[in-house]
């Protein structure tokens, strides 16, 4: 699971970096779109990991 959290950060850190640098491409709005496809798809992967493991949490108390 440790893998899947680390995957799903670099994605979140990659879309900020292509994002912010979207200034350096030719055509800006499509670097823009990949670093948001890419920021979207962090965290939608993030969230339904760390969702089960609250879940988990929840049930031992």
């Amino acid at each position: 699971m440790k893998i899947k959290r680390t995957i799903y950060f670099v994605m979140l850190v990659l879309g900020v970096v292509v994002m912010l640098i979207g200034e350096q491409f030719e055509v800006k709005e499509y670097a823009y779109i990949v670093g948001i496809i890419f920021l979207m798809w962090g965290i939608y992967g993030s969230t339904r990991v760390w969702i089960p493991e609250a879940e988990d949490e929840d049930e031992k108390k």
